[in-house]
């Protein structure tokens, strides 16, 4: 997919209105990334599904509009797999929060440069996607800020 076609299809997928969820919502991702999501970070997308008023931070939304799953669906175009890593997030700067459901770092969040996507070089952010919302979020910072 080169530049133009990811555009044409963000600008589709983002016409798609964002609704709410409700828990079987998250079976799908879930069988996508082999591995149930953490409390925490479920009950923050019952909420609101990704809608968050920021300056510093677009949460993509579990399903509708340019989904979570629809952002592995372009990672995997590039040839990008993340594996048990669960890209939820962008900072102003275009940067990846990732949720990790891996065994030895379950639930942490963390960041990838964009830049470094390739070589997947995460840096750890914090210890759950709570901790995340507290330190990073509500402060309106960025990993690198």
């Amino acid at each position: 997919m080169d530049f133009n076609e990811y555009m044409a299809f963000v600008r589709k997928c983002k016409e798609e209105p964002v609704k709410e969820l409700n828990e079987s919502d998250f079976d799908d991702i879930e069988k996508t990334v082999g591995a149930e999501l953490p409390v925490d970070f479920k009950s923050f997308y019952l909420k609101s599904n990704g809608e968050v008023e920021s300056e510093y931070y677009s949460f993509s939304p579990i399903k509708y509009g340019f989904s979570i799953e629809k952002h592995i669906y372009v990672y995997a175009e590039q040839g990008i797999s993340f594996g048990k890593k669960l890209p939820f997030a962008t900072d102003i700067h275009g940067h990846t929060y990732l949720l990790s459901l891996e065994n030895d770092s379950y639930g942490q969040v963390l960041f990838l440069q964009h830049e470094y996507e390739d070589e997947q070089d995460y840096d750890f952010v914090a210890n759950s996607f709570t901790d995340f919302l507290n330190e990073f979020v509500s402060k309106e910072k960025t990993f690198l800020i």
